[in-house]
């Protein structure tokens, strides 16, 4: 009885040491968003990573859904999750559109199942947040202008004074 018990503990402890050895570094981002730039998230096969908007997501589009997957639930309007569905290298884009018209353009980068110990850790949570700024955003769509008719012009009050001549002067 023993020696089975020798036999398994033998057996089990290194492939649990070894199961230690190759932990998945693992990062936690908060990034700003930013139109202009593509950022690049990290994934690896059997890992799901998550990307927190600031506001609803409205739609999401996967360059090669093949190789990776991405879902949009509307239970969670703010939540987009992504993992790569093949244990092979992959490479894609991913576009997420929120409510306000933003847009955020990201690269999915997967290593593989088989990836050397020196990849970069894979991007767990990415929490997105707008711009901030010290100006106020002044409205771009230009001045309210307002039909006026002749009858508004009678209902008013004139508040026409009598013209004055340059030459005209005011003593006190």
């Amino acid at each position: 009885m023993r020696f089975y018990t020798l036999l398994s503990a033998a057996l089990f402890i290194p492939l649990r040491l070894f199961a230690a050895d190759h932990a998945v570094p693992a990062r936690v981002a908060t990034l700003t968003i930013d139109p202009r730039e593509v950022t690049i998230m990290h994934l690896r096969p059997e890992f799901e990573s998550s990307i927190r908007m600031p506001e609803d997501v409205t739609s999401v589009i996967l360059g090669s859904p093949g190789a990776f997957k991405a879902e949009h639930n509307e239970g969670e309007p703010q939540y987009v999750y992504v993992k790569p569905i093949t244990k092979e290298p992959a490479q894609s884009n991913l576009l997420i559109a929120t409510k306000s018209g933003q847009h955020v353009t990201m690269e999915l980068i997967s290593a593989g199942a088989s990836a050397a110990s020196d990849t970069p850790p894979v991007d767990f949570p990415i929490e997105y947040r707008t711009a901030r700024s010290f100006l106020v955003a002044g409205d771009t769509s230009g001045p309210i202008t307002q039909k006026t008719t002749d009858k508004d012009l009678e209902r008013r009050p004139s508040s026409r004074a009598a013209p004055r001549s340059p030459t005209a002067r005011f003593e006190c």
